[in-house]
């Protein structure tokens, strides 16, 4: 019970931050919250050590962290990504006769927030809210080409990648050449990676700063695609990830 109260606590001590009143002293916590200043201040500063809150260096007092504003960005792409995907991922999936799916990183996995299922009767069955493995598919290689590096270092600190599938690259050194080709392509592709059999073309989504937010990806039998069904299929993922892309709402500037 001591620790429901304990939240209970720590999301009080967020909701005293709004946009009329974004920043408190400790003291001024604790009268807000009717608590000691002392559990005040433990408070502020284990929310603090979360990132959830962040100290103004000029005026030594407290605001909303930058883990606020990343979590707000996750529902934000769930929400208004899969929105605005939506018809562009039917489309897509018309288009090259397989499943299509929009993806966001979300920690060591892409997770889905959107897809389309295709009228094949041989197909690779996505689910929305599944998650998958950054390194080992061709929607989280995009993420690792085009998101920051500490990310790279983070999915391999035994120095190799974990096995998941036939053809997972385990190596480093192998998994940054495979990068760089991302990097020149523009975009991604897996073969066996993850599941035996399974194939997939992936591009990056990217918002009006030029940063990821997001991967769209067309998933199939690899028995079904020949060459120049993959030069079709990637040409078609490249162009709906731009159109999804050109979509997003330009961040405003302040």
């Amino acid at each position: 019970m001591a620790a429901i109260k304990s939240v209970d606590r720590a999301i009080d001590m967020l909701d005293c931050f709004t946009a009329e009143h974004p920043e408190f002293g400790v003291t001024e916590l604790a009268t807000r919250l009717s608590v000691h200043k002392s559990i005040a201040s433990r408070m502020a500063a284990t929310l603090r050590a979360r990132r959830f809150l962040e100290m103004n260096p000029a005026s030594r007092r407290y605001r909303i962290g930058r883990r606020v504003f990343e979590l707000g960005q996750l529902f934000n792409q769930r929400s208004e990504l899969a929105d605005i995907a939506a018809p562009h991922l039917r489309a897509l999936a018309r288009s090259v006769g397989h499943a299509s799916h929009i993806g966001v990183l979300d920690g060591r996995d892409v997770r889905i927030i959107g897809c389309v299922e295709s009228n094949h009767p041989l197909q690779v069955a996505v689910h929305t809210g599944e998650r998958r493995p950054v390194h080992a598919t061709a929607s989280g290689k995009l993420f690792l080409a085009f998101g920051p590096q500490d990310l790279f270092d983070t999915l391999s600190p035994g120095g190799r990648f974990p096995k998941v599938g036939p053809n997972t690259i385990e190596d480093p050194a192998g998994m940054k050449r495979e990068l760089s080709s991302i990097r020149r392509q523009g975009f991604a592709r897996n073969r066996e990676e993850s599941l035996r059999g399974v194939g997939a073309v992936a591009a990056p989504v990217f918002d009006a700063n030029g940063q990821i937010v997001a991967s769209i990806t067309a998933i199939y039998p690899l028995a079904l695609v020949d060459p120049p069904d993959f030069k079709r299929i990637c040409a078609r993922v490249v162009e709906t990830a731009r159109k999804i892309g050109e979509r997003l709402v330009p961040a405003t500037s302040e």
